[in-house]
């Protein structure tokens, strides 16, 4: 399986932005675990996918996510929510913005809500 870097991570978020833009969608995500700890606190690990809970523009991230992945060699599950069962509700999630482009808004968990 891929390892995400940072600069992967941001590359990849940059051409899901773009592509949601051209549909003229307006997408969030909730990420946790090593894709919130990469761009958001500086960590140097890398992870193998974003744990994310997408809060709007679901089936459009889905889709382009999967174009994102063929067209880099990448698990069609790069971007997924198999975490969100370990997320907290949805009116705790807060944290710092990673990502924040007029079609894409990215929340990372806070540092202590990152590992669990």
């Amino acid at each position: 399986m891929q390892r995400l870097s940072a600069a992967d991570i941001v590359g990849a978020l940059e051409a899901l932005a773009q592509r949601l833009k051209c549909r003229g969608v307006h997408a969030e995500l909730y990420v946790a675990g090593g894709a919130a700890m990469v761009p958001a606190h500086g960590s140097v690990r890398m992870t193998v996918d974003i744990d994310s809970s997408i809060n709007s523009g679901y089936q459009e991230v889905i889709d382009i996510a999967h174009q994102i992945a063929a067209e880099r060699g990448w698990t069609s599950t790069w971007i997924n929510e198999q975490a969100t069962v370990y997320m907290p509700a949805a009116e705790l999630r807060t944290g710092p913005v990673v990502f924040d482009h007029p079609a894409l808004r990215v929340v990372a968990a806070s540092a202590p809500r990152c590992s669990r």
